[in-house]
């Protein structure tokens, strides 16, 4: 005992120098990048003597790889996978590692399968996980174990990994698949076997086969989940040496369903009946199938399929009922025929399909329809009577009595005489119609057998030919129309009317008119318009041939002359012969001159003219009126030698107000007179010996005239001594002068203008010389 305790206490202190009370060992865990950083698999990851040998479903194994447990140049992208799917390990956010079943690690070290998402891809790998002491060492010998054991008695020296497997396969997993490999450890090493039962179902055992010696768990045959959809068994480790040293654990085997079964219809083909005048949304029958699957493998929907009638019914792809989805016609489709589809949701969908057939049975909705709207016959009107005049037909879509057609006369009011055979719709006259009162209408009526019954009508219309032997006679027509000129366009000014005592064609009567374009006449009603405005200054009298005409052959016509007389209304205003006129006139024109004779021109009749001046630029004119001759414009003011145009506007104005204006340009002729020199002194000093250039004086001339008649220029007499500027008149020294040689000059000066001939005035002043010597 002294000894055992030896050993595993150095056992125990051994591996406690070199690893910490971590989840796994300090040294390093060889990891592999696919990309995320994983445990290799070749590998073991050792639990530190600290943790127990067997871990319950939750407890922690280890902390997943980072970058601070492998070198971080080995794995460029190291992390955590997104996602793993494992029934052994869960993996938290933080990266811790747990078990989600019992384990035991006495056997040695286990390897963990799982699925791993890492940047959206899946990866599938293991790792392999011991615990530092129970999966490595041998506690004792043989000799020692069996002398532990006499000593010390255990009873559940037998442990398996797990308390329960459970496992999940597809009903069609393949004959000899391992389904499991269940173990269990000794507590002593001691050799076990194992056996299997089917406690609760005795089909489990005959499906499954167990190796004894490994506990692997193969398939023996074929599973169908639609029979046993979960087998439980129980599998139990026995000591060899001690067989009554045991222990047991549970298989749970689930079988998943497969895609194997079609769903199938309780019947191959359903039969009903319907009236046609079913509302939508009426029920016809309801089918019914099952899928033997389970999940959407045997979720049913249904769904009808093509044939004749599919637009007219709606099934409840759930339930199976169909409804009508559409207003039935019998007469369209009387027997609705087609498939309806049952078909479940697995992958690949699996379906199956049954008959459906639904008579439509016939209700009395069709009333009889005639071959034609309308029926029209012709005769004459000597006919020998009695004679067949027409044959109507009629027929009703309807099924047997509903459908059988009789025939009456609905109407037949102002014909005598006129019946129609019950059975074959002929119709005949008995008695003569007059041709005065054609066309004439009777209705015929077409009714079916069923009660109540239907039934519809059509008019029949007989046209009688007339002779044409009357003329048309007018009896309306004015013979003189008194208008005002000013009448509208299109206005009515006149009617005709006349009357035919044939009928039809003989007795409709079209109107014709000549004479003028100005005027038109309506060929059906008669009616007289104007086409265009109306002048009597142009045209004052119209002489109208009105022809009334039957349609007859040959044509009968009758005709009349009318008169049109305008009358005047006041609607031309007076015109000048001219909108402008112009005149030129002197300056020096004295008052009461005429200037201009105007006169204004008026088309209407009987019409006096008034004249009158309306505007002027000055008023130095008037006006005189002097009767038929017009008006005469002259002078009544003083002209101004400034006037050079004088705009005058002169209106005409008749009895009715209208007015028409003209405008007079007056042009004043310049008369040319002399210029006439400004105030000035007459005598002006200056010293003497100025030298040449100084100014002496300016003199200034003025003339009223205009153009060349104001242009002036000056001139001077005394060249020798003195020189004048002939365009501004500055007087200025042209010579040295001499007091004592002569004291004063006379200087005469002229200024004349550029008319043709020209005029001037002159003016003398005395320019005397101061002494220098004062």
């Amino acid at each position: 005992m002294t000894k055992l305790l030896f050993i595993l206490s150095s056992v125990i202190g051994g591996y406690s120098e070199y690893l910490e009370n971590k989840y796994y060992s300090s040294n390093s865990i060889d990891v592999v990048c696919k990309p995320c950083a994983v445990p290799s698999s070749s590998s073991v990851i050792w639990l530190p003597a600290s943790r127990p040998p067997c871990l319950h479903p939750g407890q922690p194994i280890i902390h997943w790889p980072d970058s601070s447990s492998s070198d971080s140049s080995s794995c460029p992208v190291p992390g955590l996978p997104d996602i793993i799917h494992s029934s052994q390990l869960s993996l938290l956010d933080n990266g811790l590692l747990l078990t989600k079943e019992r384990v035991c690690f006495f056997d040695g070290p286990i390897d963990f399968h799982y699925d791993y998402v890492c940047d959206g891809k899946l990866y599938r790998t293991k790792m392999r996980i011991g615990h530092s002491i129970v999966s490595n060492k041998k506690l004792e010998t043989n000799r020692v174990k069996r002398w532990a054991r006499r000593r010390n008695p255990d009873a559940n020296a037998v442990h398996f990994q797990q308390e329960k497997y459970v496992k999940e396969l597809p009903e069609d997993t393949p004959i000899e698949t391992v389904i499991a490999s269940v173990k269990a450890s000794h507590a002593s090493s001691q050799p076990l076997y194992y056996s299997m039962v089917a406690p609760q179902d005795s089909r489990s055992q005959n499906l499954f086969t167990l190796d004894t010696m490994s506990g692997e768990i193969r398939l023996a045959k074929s599973m169908d989940r639609e029979v046993l959809d979960k087998h439980i068994l129980k599998v139990t480790a026995y000591e060899r040496v001690d067989p009554t040293i045991s222990a047991s654990t549970t298989v749970v085997v689930h079988v998943l369903d497969v895609q194997d079964n079609s769903p199938i219809f309780e019947k191959d083909s359903y039969f009903g009946e319907i009236r046609e005048d079913a509302p939508i949304g009426t029920t016809v029958l309801s089918v019914f199938a099952r899928d033997l699957d389970s999940g959407e493998n045997g979720e049913i929907e249904y769904s009808l399929g093509e044939g004749n009638g599919k637009n007219l019914l709606a099934i409840n792809s759930k339930s199976g009922v169909i409804q009508t989805a559409a207003p039935l016609d019998r007469e369209s489709l009387s027997l609705i025929r087609l498939d309806v589809i049952a078909s479940d949701k697995g992958e690949p969908k699996r379906e199956s399909s049954a008959l459906v057939e639904i008579t439509v049975l016939d209700v009395n909705d069709n009333a009889p329809v005639f071959a034609s709207d309308s029926y029209n016959v012709t005769i004459l009107e000597n006919i020998t009577l009695p004679a067949v005049i027409a044959t109507v037909k009629a027929t009703d879509e309807d099924f047997g009595t509903n459908g059988k057609v009789h025939y009456s006369m609905a109407s037949s009011s102002g014909i005598g005489g006129l019946t129609i055979d019950y059975s074959s719709g002929e119709v005949t006259l008995r008695e003569r119609i007059d041709a005065k009162n054609s066309p004439i209408t009777a209705v015929i009526r077409a009714k079916d057998g069923a009660q109540p019954a239907l039934s519809s009508t059509v008019p029949l219309t007989i046209n009688v030919v007339d002779i044409n032997d009357h003329a048309p006679t007018l009896i309306a027509a004015q013979k003189i129309i008194t208008l005002e000129e000013n009448v509208a366009i299109g206005e009515e000014v006149g009617r005709v009317y006349a009357i035919d005592e044939d009928s039809g064609p003989n007795g409709i009567i079209r109107y014709s008119m000549e004479g003028s374009e100005d005027f038109i006449i309506d060929e059906d009603s008669g009616v007289i318009k104007t086409t265009k405005l109306l002048d009597r200054e142009t045209n004052g009298r119209y002489s109208l041939k009105v022809t009334a005409r039957d349609m007859g052959t040959p044509s009968l016509n009758t005709s009349t002359t009318m008169t049109v007389i305008l009358k005047d209304i006041n609607d031309n205003a007076p015109i000048f012969d001219k909108k402008e006129y112009n005149v030129t006139i002197s300056e020096e024109m004295p008052r009461g001159s005429q200037i201009i004779t105007l006169k204004a021109v008026d088309n209407d009749e009987d019409q006096k003219i008034t004249y009158r001046i309306e505007e002027a630029d000055r008023d130095v004119f008037s006006i005189l009126d002097i009767g038929d001759q017009g008006a005469i414009l002259s002078v009544s003011g003083e002209l101004n030698r400034q006037d050079h145009k004088i705009r005058v506007e002169i209106s005409a104005t008749d009895q009715g107000g209208l007015q028409g204006r003209c405008v007079v340009n007056v042009f004043i002729d310049d008369v040319n007179s002399a210029p006439y020199f400004n105030d000035h002194p007459f005598s002006v000093k200056i010293a003497e010996h100025s030298p040449i250039g100084y100014p002496v004086i300016t003199l200034k001339a003025e003339d009223h005239d205009r153009g060349d008649n104001a242009r002036l220029t000056y001139s001077i007499d005394s060249n020798q001594f003195f020189q004048i500027d002939s365009a501004s008149g500055d007087i200025s020294v042209a010579s040295d002068l001499d007091r004592e040689d002569q004291a004063t000059f006379p200087v005469v000066v002229t200024a004349s203008d550029h008319a043709i001939p020209p005029l001037n005035t002159s003016t003398q002043i005395e320019v005397i010389l101061d002494d220098n010597r004062q």
